[in-house]
C-alpha cells in the first residue's frame, strides 16, 4: 500500500502544490495524495453528474436536472483550495487517470480560472465574472489561432456573449427592467429583450455549448468546470451569490467545484433570513432562533446535498491514525531529501516534534493517547509551523551554539505566543497568560499559584468538599489555601514544585479542552523561560545561586515527589549531626581554624547535596512531637517553613553554628547538580578550611550535566521522567531500603533510553545521568544512611524466624545462617582473613565496575581486592581504614553464603546488593591507592 504524503517545499511553503499527472494511465494516481480518499469520492460524484447529463433530452426542461455542485468542505486552512484545484487539474487530464469512471472518461473538461467571491469589494454578479472569464479565454484562443474558428462561429458566439451581457445588465438593474415592462410604446426588440432575461438559462446553455465546442475544437462531449473558492468568506453577499449560482449555473455540461466551509455558509444564510424576516420578529409570535437555523440548514442542504460534500481529513485525526499512515515530506527546491527524515521518525507527530527539537532543543513528549497539543489541526497550520522552523539556523556544536539556539527559541516563542495561543485559548485564559508574561521570571511562580488557586476556589466546576482531597496528592482546599497564603509574603519562597502541584490539581480536577490547553500553555511558557535563563546565564561563576537554580527553588516535583519512592522514602526529616557523627562538633560550632580532611569534606558535600537546612524553632519541634504520625508531623513542619527562602539556609551558618535539622528530598538529585559551585555555600565551606582535593570539581564531573539540565528545564520531559521512573515500581513489600533508590535510578536511566531525542550519544552509547558509578554508589549509600537515621530498624524477636528471607538480604543474619547447614561461617572468615593477612606479594589491578558480574566473578574479585590490601600493607606499610577492611571481609563471606541460597528472588536481590557494596569499597580503595602511588 502506497503511503499518503504531505509534501511541502522549503521557501515555497504557502504555494499550492499540484501533483504531477502520470504520463500513462495509473489506477493508483490518488494513492500517494493526502486527499486521495476525497478524490475517489469526488470521481463518483462526477460520474453521477455526467451520467445525468447524458440522460437529459433536449425537449425537456431542466427542472429535474440533477444538482451539479461538488464541494470540498472543511475548516479554514484544511486544504480545501488545494484539493479543489488539484481535482480540477485531474479532471483536465481525465484520460490519463484510470481512477475516473467510464462515463466521465468520455468527456473533455475545460476549466475556468478560480472564482473567489471573497475578493469582491462590492456586490458582483458571479455570472458576470464567469462570462467575462469565458470571453477572455475565447479571445486569447482566437488571437493565437484564428484559422480553426470560422467567422460564422466567431459571430455566433460573440452574439451570444452580447445577449447574455444585456440580460445580465437588466437583472442587475431592476428599475430599468420595470421601465421596459411598462413601456407600451416600446419596440418589439425590447419585448424580446425582456423575454431573453427571463430565459437566461437557455441563453447561458447555448453560450456554454458554443464555448465548449470552440475550446475543444468540436468535441460534443465536454464539460465546463467552474471552480469557486471561499464563497462563505464574503459574509455580506454570500447569500446573494449563492442564489445566483442556484438560479443560473445549475446547467447541463457545467460542473461547479467549490472549496467551502459549510457551517460558515449556513451562518451567512441564517443572517440573511433574519434580515428578511426582521418585521416578523416584532410580532407577538416571533420566529425562534431554531427556526432560522433550520431554514438556513435546509437551504444549504438543497444547494449542496450531503452526497456532494467531500469532507477533508483533519491533520490531528491523521496523526492519531498511526505513524505509518501519512508521510510528511519537507524538502528544498530541486532536492528529494526529506529534511524531517531523521532517527527513524515516522508520522506527522514524531516528525514535527522531532524537527522542533532539532532546531531548538525544546523537548515535547508524544503522548501515549491522543495527539500532542502542538500539532496543528489543519494543513495550513502544519505549513505555517514548518515555515517558522525552516527559517531557523541549524544548531551545531561550537562557540556560536548558544546564540543560535537562543535566536531559534525566540522565533519559536513568537510563533507560540502569537499563533498557537490565540488559536487555542479563550479570552479569559488569554488574560491569565498575558499577566504571566508581563511579570519577571522570579515572580511567575507566585502569580501563577495565586491565579490558579483563585480559579479552583471560585469556580463552581472546581468546588470540592473541604473535607475531601482535591486529588491524588492528599491535599485539601484548606491545605492549599494555607500553603499559598503563607508563601505569598515572599515570591522567592515559591518553587517549580509549587507550579507542578497547582497545574496537576487543575488538570486532574476538571478536564475540558480549555483547561488542557491552558495547562499546556503554562508548561510551554515555563520551558521557554528556563531555556532563556540558561542560555543567557553569564559564563563567570559566582558563589551565589545561579538563575536557573534560583528559578527552580527548593522543590522540583512538589507533592508528587512522594510517589518517586515507595512510602515516605522520597522526602523525610532527619538530624545532620547524627549523619556526620564525629565530624559534627560537640559544641555545635564548626572551627574556622581546623583543617578538615578529604573524607570529612566528602561527607559534608554529600549531606549538603541531599539535604536542605531550614531554621526550625523549639516551638515547631514541640508541635511536631505532639503529632501521632509522621504524615501529621510533616504537615505541621511544612506549614511553618513554607514562607522561608530555603536556599539561603546552609549547613554551616555565618556564625559557624551547624544546623541540626535536615530535610532530605529525592528531587535534590537534580536540583543540587544545577549549581555545584553553590554547594560550597550550602555546606558552609566558605567559612572553613579544607585540603587540596576539590570535591566540588569531582562532583560536577560525576554526572552528565547537560542531560540533567535538559531534564529540568523541559517541563514535559521533567514530568515524563518522573512518571516513567515511578510507574511499575513492583517492589516486594519487604524489600530493603537501597532497592527503592536503585530501582528509581535504574528507571531514570531507562526513561532516557526510551526518549527518542536523548537516547543516543555521539559514541553510539545510551545516555546515562551518572558518568561515575563510584559517586552514584556513595550517594545511594548516604541516602539509605539518612533514611535509617530517621527510621532505625526495629527487630521483633518473637516473629523474626517467621519473617520472609527477603527481609534479611541487607544484613548478615545469624538466624538465616543457621537455617543453611551447608554453610560454615567460621571457615569462610578464615579463608578471607588468610588472604588479607598474607605475606605473599601481589600487585593486582582492581576492577571497580562489577555492575554485571556473576556471583563467582564477584567472589574472585573480592579476593583480588583483599590481595591488593595485603600487598600495600606489607610492601608500603599502608594503614587502611578498618571499616573498609571489614567491608571486604563481609562481602566475601556473603558471596560464599549467597552461593548456597536456593530461593531465586532472595539470591538475585543479595547479588545486586553485594555488587554495589563491592563497587563502593573498590572505588574507595582505588582512590586511596592512587594518592599513595602519586
Amino acid at each position: 500500500m502506497t503511503p499518503k504524503t504531505i509534501e511541502v517545499e522549503k521557501g515555497n511553503e504557502f504555494k499550492i502544490k499540484i501533483r504531477e499527472i502520470p504520463s500513462e494511465g495509473n489506477s493508483n494516481a490518488f494513492a500517494g495524495d493526502i486527499f486521495g480518499d476525497a478524490y475517489i469520492q469526488a470521481t463518483a460524484r462526477v460520474e453521477e453528474i455526467v451520467t445525468a447529463t447524458d440522460n437529459i433530452n433536449d425537449d425537456k426542461s431542466q427542472d429535474n436536472y440533477l444538482n451539479n455542485i461538488i464541494a470540498f468542505t472543511g475548516e479554514r486552512g484544511q486544504g480545501k483550495s488545494s484539493a479543489m484545484l488539484s481535482f480540477t487539474h485531474y479532471l483536465e487530464n481525465v484520460s490519463k487517470i484510470e481512477a475516473f469512471k467510464t462515463n466521465t472518461k468520455k468527456y473533455n473538461f475545460i476549466s475556468l480560472e478560480t472564482v473567489d467571491p471573497s475578493t469582491f469589494e462590492d456586490m458582483h454578479n458571479i455570472l458576470e465574472v464567469v462570462i467575462a472569464r469565458m470571453y477572455n479565454n475565447f479571445s486569447t484562443k482566437y488571437k493565437k489561432d484564428n484559422t480553426s474558428i470560422s467567422r460564422d462561429k466567431k459571430n455566433e458566439i460573440n452574439e451570444l456573449f452580447q445577449k447574455t451581457y444585456e440580460s445580465l445588465c437588466l437583472i442587475r438593474n431592476p428599475k430599468k427592467l420595470e421601465e421596459l415592462e411598462y413601456d407600451y410604446e416600446g419596440s418589439i426588440q425590447k419585448i424580446a429583450q425582456i423575454g431573453d432575461s427571463t430565459n437566461l438559462h437557455k441563453i447561458l446553455q447555448k453560450l456554454i455549448k458554443s464555448y465548449l465546442s470552440i475550446m475543444t475544437e468540436g468535441n460534443c462531449k465536454s464539460f465546463l468546470i467552474i471552480p469557486i473558492d471561499d464563497l462563505d468568506i464574503n459574509i455580506k453577499y454570500a447569500y446573494k451569490i449563492t442564489e445566483q449560482i442556484r438560479k443560473y449555473l445549475v446547467l447541463p455540461n457545467v460542473l461547479i467545484i467549490m472549496a467551502i466551509n459549510i457551517d460558515q455558509l449556513k451562518k451567512c444564510v441564517e443572517m440573511e433570513f433574519r434580515k428578511q424576516f426582521s418585521t416578523l420578529m416584532n410580532r407577538q409570535n416571533p420566529l425562534s432562533d431554531n427556526e432560522f437555523i433550520n431554514m438556513a440548514a435546509k437551504y444549504v442542504e438543497k444547494l449542496i446535498p450531503d452526497g456532494r460534500k467531500i469532507s477533508l481529513p483533519e491533520i490531528r485525526a491523521i496523526s492519531q491514525s498511526g505513524n505509518d499512515s501519512v508521510e510528511l515530506v519537507y524538502h528544498k527546491r530541486g532536492s528529494l531529501e526529506n529534511i524531517l527524515d531523521k532517527d527513524n521518525r515516522k508520522g506527522i507527530e514524531e516528525r514535527i516534534l522531532g524537527y522542533i527539537y532539532d532546531k531548538t532543543e525544546l523537548v515535547f513528549i508524544k503522548p501515549q493517547n491522543g495527539v500532542h497539543r502542538l500539532i496543528p489541526n489543519t494543513l495550513r497550520g502544519v505549513v505555517n509551523l514548518l515555515s517558522v522552523l525552516g527559517k531557523m539556523e541549524d544548531i551545531k556544536e561550537g562557540e556560536s551554539k548558544r546564540e543560535i539556539q537562543l535566536s531559534n527559541i525566540l522565533l519559536f516563542e513568537d510563533y507560540f505566543l502569537h499563533t498557537w495561543i490565540p488559536d487555542n485559548l479563550d479570552d479569559g485564559n488569554m488574560e491569565m497568560i498575558n499577566e504571566l508574561l508581563s511579570v519577571s521570571d522570579f515572580e511567575k511562580h507566585r502569580l501563577l499559584c495565586v491565579k490558579v488557586m483563585d480559579v479552583i476556589e471560585n469556580h463552581k466546576v472546581y468546588t470540592v468538599d473541604p473535607k475531601n482531597n482535591v486529588n491524588q496528592l492528599n491535599t485539601t482546599l484548606a491545605d492549599l489555601r494555607d500553603k499559598y497564603s503563607k508563601q505569598n509574603t515572599n515570591h522567592m519562597s515559591y518553587s517549580l514544585g509549587d507550579v507542578f502541584d497547582i497545574l496537576y490539581i487543575l488538570s486532574t480536577r476538571y478536564i475540558n479542552t480549555q483547561t488542557i490547553n491552558l495547562v499546556f500553555t503554562i508548561k510551554t511558557i515555563y520551558t521557554l523561560t528556563m531555556h532563556k535563563i540558561c542560555l543567557k546565564e553569564a559564563e563567570e561563576r559566582k558563589l551565589c545561586p545561579n538563575n536557573i537554580y534560583r528559578f527552580v527553588g527548593d522543590s522540583l516535583w512538589g507533592s508528587r515527589v512522594t510517589n518517586a519512592l515507595r512510602g515516605d522514602r522520597a522526602k523525610f526529616l532527619f538530624t545532620a549531626d547524627e549523619f556526620l557523627g564525629e565530624i559534627y562538633p560537640k559544641n555545635g560550632y564548626f572551627s574556622q581554624n581546623k583543617i578538615y580532611n578529604d573524607q570529612e569534606i566528602k561527607q559534608m558535600v554529600i549531606l549538603a547535596f541531599w539535604a536542605r537546612f531550614p531554621e526550625v524553632d523549639k516551638g515547631l519541634i514541640e508541635k511536631m512531637s505532639n503529632t501521632e504520625t509522621y504524615e501529621d508531623a510533616l504537615k505541621v513542619y511544612e506549614k511553618e517553613i513554607f514562607n522561608q527562602v530555603l536556599y539561603k539556609n546552609n549547613l554551616i551558618a555565618d556564625n559557624y553554628l551547624g544546623r541540626k535539622n535536615a530535610e532530605l528530598c529525592i528531587d535534590n538529585l537534580f536540583i543540587s547538580f544545577l549549581d555545584t559551585e553553590y554547594l560550597k555555600v550550602r555546606s558552609g565551606f566558605n567559612f572553613i578550611k579544607f585540603t587540596h582535593i576539590d570535591w566540588f570539581d569531582q562532583f560536577e564531573k560525576c554526572v552528565n550535566l547537560s542531560l540533567l539540565q535538559k531534564i529540568v528545564i523541559n517541563m514535559e520531559l521533567n514530568e515524563y521522567v518522573l512518571q516513567y521512573s515511578t510507574e511499575k515500581m513492583n517492589y516486594r513489600s519487604t524489600a530493603f531500603d537501597k532497592t527503592y533508590l536503585r530501582h528509581f535510578i535504574k528507571r531514570l536511566d531507562e526513561s532516557l533510553k526510551e526518549n527518542q531525542y536523548l537516547n543516543i550519544t555521539k559514541n553510539g552509547e545510551h545516555n546515562k545521568l551518572f558518568t561515575d558509578d563510584s559517586w552514584k554508589i556513595d550517594l545511594m549509600n548516604s541516602f539509605v544512611k539518612c533514611y535509617n537515621l530517621k527510621y532505625p530498624k526495629k527487630v521483633d524477636i518473637k516473629n523474626e524466624l517467621k519473617n520472609d528471607k527477603q527481609n534479611k538480604v541487607n544484613d548478615f543474619s545469624p538466624n538465616l545462617l543457621k537455617e543453611n547447614e551447608s554453610f560454615n561461617l567460621e571457615v569462610s572468615y578464615q579463608e578471607i582473613d588468610k588472604v588479607l593477612n598474607s605475606k605473599e606479594i601481589y600487585k593486582l589491578n582492581i576492577t571497580p565496575d562489577m555492575s554485571n558480574a556473576k556471583l563467582k566473578q564477584l567472589k574472585n574479585q573480592t579476593l583480588v581486592l583483599a590481595r591488593v590490601v595485603a600487598y600495600y600493607n606489607y610492601v608500603k606499610q599502608t594503614r587502611f581504614d578498618p571499616d573498609s577492611i571489614n567491608e571486604i571481609r563481609e562481602i566475601y563471606v556473603n558471596c560464599v553464603f549467597t552461593d548456597k541460597i536456593e530461593d531465586y528472588g532472595v539470591r538475585v536481590a543479595r547479588i545486586q546488593d553485594l555488587r554495589e557494596r563491592y563497587m563502593s569499597v573498590a572505588y574507595k580503595m582505588l582512590s586511596l591507592i592512587g594518592n599513595l602511588d602519586r
